[in-house]
Order: C-alpha cells, then sequence, then structure tokens
C-alpha cells in the first residue's frame, strides 16, 4: 500500500499485550489521500516475527 509513494503515518493510539502490538494509525498520503487503520504486528525476541494492516479509505470530496 505504501511501497510505491511516501506516506506521512501518524500512530493515534496503541497498547501491547504479551507478544501482540496494536496502533491505531492515520496515513496521509504525497496525492492528499487519507485512510485511518489498525496495524497489528507479532513480536518475538524483541523483533516483528509477522504483521497486519487493515484500513479505511476516506472520501477526499475529489471525483
Amino acid at each position: 500500500m505504501f511501497a510505491e509513494r511516501p506516506a506521512r503515518i501518524e500512530t493515534l493510539e496503541g497498547m501491547a499485550v504479551g507478544e501482540w502490538v496494536v496502533s491505531h494509525d492515520h496515513a496521509t498520503q504525497k496525492d492528499g489521500t487519507v485512510s485511518e487503520g489498525l496495524s497489528i504486528y507479532k513480536v518475538r525476541g524483541g523483533k516483528i516475527v509477522d504483521d497486519w494492516y487493515v484500513a479505511e479509505q476516506k472520501q477526499t470530496g475529489r471525483l
């Protein structure tokens, strides 16, 4: 999703329980497209071993 273009990612909230870390993120792409989502990470030995991202793209009012 972000590999093709730079984005500004702001973490709004986050928490960790055991080997799980979840963050609520707000992303703004260079073209103004905005999305909000959850980043979910599985951590073992201090390293991220798996990750998931669930996002909802916001309507910008442009067609």
